[in-house]
């Protein structure tokens, strides 16, 4: 699996999207400018109807997103999940795994379509070093009471200065928020690199969750529903 595009696919995503804009004239489509990743909903609910793909630019996919984002991805990291390879011949995509085929009509650059399926798939925009403003839970119910009580709760604040609080989001037990170190309550900086959320908690903790919006939504202009570790959360 080559990663060199993966780690770059950010950068060539905006470059393209500020030199083409909306207008198709002039727009490679070719296995290098597929490189990005690519996001869809599914017939029915829950997990289950979100789906990843991720082409690194030189002909190789992963068939998911890595829960830990992109960021500085090694092949080490990639056990796990299913890699193929893809190719592009004008506007028809086809990929495959050692477990599924796919065939996709380029639309444009933003937009596949998968042959036989209703759905579509929607190129991800994320930008490096991103800044928000907010708080996210995995409550779908994001006035519930319960989340302002004092105590960990599920809940992730960002803030525009890059600085971040934790109070709670990946903690599992309540009755003792802190049985679990590494998943425990915590503020610190925090960055956006290629597809990941990065957060550095003030006691040396580093924790790396893969970051995207909702299909092509660009989360500095619409942040209602984002994915961190492929998991929805939603902003209060």
């Amino acid at each position: 699996m080559r990663l060199r595009k993966i780690l770059s696919v950010g950068c060539l995503v905006m470059i393209l999207m500020v030199a083409c804009g909306s207008d198709d004239d002039g727009i490679r489509y070719d296995v290098d400018s597929l490189g990005g990743v690519w996001m869809s909903f599914t017939a029915g609910s829950g997990f289950n109807n979100v789906k990843w793909i991720v082409f690194d630019g030189e002909g190789y996919i992963i068939d998911d997103l890595p829960r830990m984002g992109l960021h500085e991805i090694t092949e080490s990291d990639l056990t796990g999940y299913t890699l193929g390879s893809y190719s592009v011949n004008n506007r028809n995509v086809q990929a495959s795994t050692a477990y599924t085929n796919y065939v996709f009509e380029w639309n444009d650059m933003n937009t596949l379509t998968r042959e036989g399926y209703t759905y579509k798939y929607y190129r991800c925009t994320v930008n490096d070093n991103m800044r928000l403003n907010g708080s996210w839970t995995t409550y779908s119910n994001t006035s519930d009471p319960y989340l302002d009580q004092p105590g960990a709760r599920p809940v992730l604040t960002l803030s525009s200065d890059g600085t971040f609080t934790d109070r709670g989001l990946w903690v599992t037990n309540f009755t003792d928020p802190y049985a679990n170190a590494e998943a425990s309550p915590g503020n610190g900086t925090y960055q956006v690199l290629n597809y990941t959320l990065i957060l550095t908690y003030s006691d040396g903790r580093v924790r790396k969750r893969s970051f995207t919006g909702t299909v092509n939504q660009d989360p500095s202009k619409n942040a209602t529903l984002l994915y961190i570790g492929n998991n929805p959360v939603h902003k209060r």
